[in-house]
């Protein structure tokens, strides 16, 4: 998902669960993680790339302890970065994965269904034995340069992430989906994140005050 989305679905997510200071730190964590030392030489977790789904689950994990150690240690900041970081792989495991495709498929029709009956979750598909999500190739580099995207995509295999994102709206029907998986599920996990924490914890993690 290119980074006006990841900005977009954050937002929309989450706007009036924290306060304007703790969203930006959000956000620009989550901006973070598509810097290009991260897209060159980060961990395919990050993204949801290279079918890495058991091992970016288990980096989300880590990410969520790091948020709870943060609060203990009264660091909300820390905690809200390590919050923003989860919130972009949330995103890319839609854009960067075939989930929705698999979804799309078992509707049937020729016609799409709207994209707010979109499943986040649905438990046919989060784990599907079908469920692959884009590789990282040599070749990838070329296609962040809009000239050459079409040559790149040309020549590389069809499980290349150039190939299979759904990054922004010219990458197919399943885009609009991809928002809304994307802003649901950033959103129930993080309400779940904010029901195992106390009312102080909460209360810190959410409201932080302009500086």
């Amino acid at each position: 998902m290119n980074l006006p989305y990841h900005i977009q679905v954050t937002t929309e997510a989450l706007g009036d669960l924290f306060s304007p200071t703790a969203l930006k730190i959000i956000i620009q964590a989550n901006r973070g993680q598509d810097s290009l030392w991260n897209l060159v030489f980060g961990p395919k977790e990050f993204h949801f790339d290279d079918c890495k789904f058991e091992s970016a689950y288990a980096w989300l994990e880590t990410e969520k302890n790091e948020i709870f150690t943060a609060l203990s240690e009264n660091n909300a900041e820390a905690a809200l970065k390590a919050l923003g970081r989860m919130t972009h792989a949330w995103q890319d495991f839609y854009s960067h994965s075939n989930y929705l495709s698999l979804w799309a498929a078992s509707v049937g029709g020729e016609t799409l269904p709207p994209p707010q009956t979109t499943p986040p979750l649905h438990p046919d598909f989060i784990a599907h034995p079908d469920l692959v999500s884009g590789m990282v190739y040599l070749l990838e580099g070329l296609a962040l340069i809009p000239s050459l995207a079409p040559l790149a995509r040309r020549l590389l295999p069809p499980d290349a992430h150039a190939n299979m994102n759904l990054d922004e709206p010219s990458r197919g029907p399943l885009f609009p989906h991809s928002l809304v998986a994307a802003r649901k599920r950033t959103r129930h996990e993080v309400v779940q994140l904010l029901e195992a924490m106390d009312a102080s914890q909460r209360n810190a993690f959410t409201m932080l005050p302009t500086q």
